[in-house]
């Protein structure tokens, strides 16, 4: 089991709000999962395998569904 790390955990935690704030002004930024139309997906860069972020556009705002460690393996 890794040791806990209260510094790296507060700079992933900025790096995934930073990503998920940046798409109040581009919200198409991410990639389309063709698998689940209207949705997508934006990769967040962290360490190795990062974070990703699941959402959905909606008419005025964007709506942030799941958001995972890059390295487990999720569906859509």
């Amino acid at each position: 089991m890794e040791a806990i790390n209260p510094e790296a955990a507060l700079r992933a935690s900025c790096a995934i709000r930073e990503a998920g704030d940046s798409l109040e002004m581009n919200a198409k930024r991410g990639k389309a999962i063709e698998a689940a139309p209207g949705l997508r997906k934006l990769q967040v860069a962290f360490g190795r395998y990062g974070f990703v972020i699941h959402y959905a556009v909606l008419e005025e705002e964007v709506a942030i569904l799941k958001i995972y460690h890059g390295r487990e393996n999720r569906s859509t």
